[in-house]
């Protein structure tokens, strides 16, 4: 497919069925205007930039608490990739206990169940992260 035109490829049902590709160009629609476009890229460097912040504040909480006993002291960084994995599953919503379900799951698919341990384990960490997420949500 990868000599196929933009706009013009084949319908997924075979010369036999629709195409979902208009050949007339007056047919396709324009979904934001380019004014548009520039404030949403805008609107999502500023939530880049803010999230980030979220992160630098969340993975300083699991390197503190150390659920998993990597904290050397100097390896301050360690609980990043965590926190990317954790943050992204957070809603408006959540409860404590459904946070520190997340933050354990994650734990679970990084370290296995074993090495993450217990729930329970999570939950002082939780009530920490949802803090730090509720205020950088109402923050924005």
């Amino acid at each position: 497919m990868a000599d196929v035109p933009f706009g013009r490829r084949p319908s997924p049902f075979g010369a036999l069925g629709p195409s979902r590709w208009s050949q007339d160009v007056s047919q396709w629609y324009v979904l934001m205007t380019p004014d548009e476009v520039s404030l949403h890229r805008e609107e999502r460097k500023r939530l880049s930039s803010s999230y980030k912040q979220l992160l630098n504040e969340v993975s300083p909480i699991l390197f503190r608490h150390d659920p998993i006993g990597i904290n050397f002291e100097d390896n301050t960084d360690e609980y990043d990739p965590e926190a990317g994995t954790i943050l992204p599953r957070f809603r408006r919503d959540l409860s404590v206990e459904e946070t520190a379900a997340i933050v354990h799951e994650e734990f679970v698919r990084w370290f296995e169940a074993e090495t993450a341990g217990s729930r329970e384990r999570y939950s002082a960490i939780a009530a920490e992260i949802l803090t730090a997420y509720q205020q950088w949500e109402s923050a924005d």
